[in-house]
């Protein structure tokens, strides 16, 4: 499972502003900027944050657990056990940036780093249930609307 770590980063590392930096608490932290979008602990676990309404259809939706330590946050811990749950891991990851991205945006500033991630076509290609959708959808909005 070594090896789900070096992958999930280099991938996240390839996204439009992205970076990592070693976590306080071990492991390795995804960086939008200054912003994390997440986190693995060694190759086994992965922490998220999300909107609690984000969360909330998540976890409803059986593959990830509210966070280990602060479940009444938005944040969500998923369980690497498996070689293919990297590829959950990354879709977490990018569900997480792209919320984040769409989060710079709505704040105009530092948002040059994204200009290019084409926010739309990248959820759609996520295939999001009807229920994640809803959940992102006041994101989506411009502020104002």
């Amino acid at each position: 499972m070594a090896e789900a770590k070096t992958m999930i980063t280099n991938e996240v590392e390839s996204w439009p502003g992205m970076g990592s930096a070693p976590h306080r608490f071990g492991g390795v932290e995804f960086l939008l900027g200054k912003t994390e979008i997440g986190h693995l602990h060694g190759s086994y676990l992965l922490d998220v944050p999300f909107s609690k309404p984000v969360r909330d259809v998540l976890v409803a939706e059986g593959r990830v657990q509210p966070h280990h330590v602060l479940p009444e946050s938005g944040w969500i811990s998923f369980y690497l056990r498996a070689p293919q749950d990297a590829d959950y891991a990354l879709w977490l990851l990018r569900l997480s940036y792209l919320r984040h991205v769409l989060l710079l945006r709505r704040k105009r500033h530092g948002a040059e780093a994204v200009a290019g991630v084409d926010v739309e076509a990248a959820l759609h290609a996520l295939n999001l249930s009807p229920s994640l959708q809803a959940a992102f959808e006041p994101l989506q909005r411009s502020p104002g609307k």
